[in-house]
């Protein structure tokens, strides 16, 4: 199992990030890395950071955990529970998971994905 802090492991979720992201039913050049995160932003800020959203949760990683919850078309993440663990083994390499590590994983799964898609979308822009 890899560490959560290794290269080799945040490379996984940026890889799988990057790849989730795809603005072909928006008709939009989805390219390169910077166009995928430019894309994907402005979906959000159309579709979910408006006044009473940004009232609402003042916090811009829950504010776009709340929108990845709400199934975005511009990011195609796993939301079913089976989906997230099987996604989340081959991030961490791994062949199973304990019960705990298995509801962790759940309870912090879209935190945990709006946290690496800020901290990438900085590096990029």
């Amino acid at each position: 199992m890899l560490r959560t802090n290794s290269k080799k492991y945040l490379q996984n979720v940026k890889s799988f990030i990057l790849e989730s992201i795809d603005g072909e039913g928006y008709d939009v050049a989805t390219d390169t890395d910077a166009e995928k995160l430019a894309f994907m932003w402005d979906c959000f800020e159309n579709e979910f950071n408006y006044k009473n959203n940004v009232l609402r949760y003042p916090n811009l990683q829950t504010r776009f955990g709340q929108w990845l919850m709400g199934l975005p078309t511009a990011i195609n993440i796993p939301f079913a529970f089976h989906e997230i663990l099987e996604v989340s083994k081959k991030l961490l390499e791994v062949e199973t998971l304990t019960d705990k590590q298995e509801d962790n994983i759940i309870e912090n799964y879209y935190n945990f994905m709006s946290y690496q898609i800020i901290k990438l979308t900085k590096k990029a822009l």
